[in-house]
């Protein structure tokens, strides 16, 4: 069976609610710049290794990255 995801768009982003919810416990404020979630998450993951967050930040990289690449 597959699983169904539902995104939410959010300043370009298409993030899934588990990607929500995780940026939300973490108290990242998943409406603003791409490069400003970034540097949250690396902050946090510096002080704290979570698995999950650093999952969401490669794909929040890739996905700014091509979002953001002349094709």
């Amino acid at each position: 069976m597959v699983e169904m995801r539902e995104y939410i768009k959010s300043n370009k982003l298409m993030l899934t609610k588990k990607q929500i919810e995780v940026l939300k416990a973490y108290d990242i404020d998943y409406h603003q710049n791409v490069k400003m979630i970034l540097y949250e998450i690396d902050e946090i993951l510096n002080s704290d290794y979570d698995e999950v967050l650093d999952e969401i930040s490669r794909d929040i990289a890739e996905m700014d990255y091509y979002n953001n690449t002349k094709k």
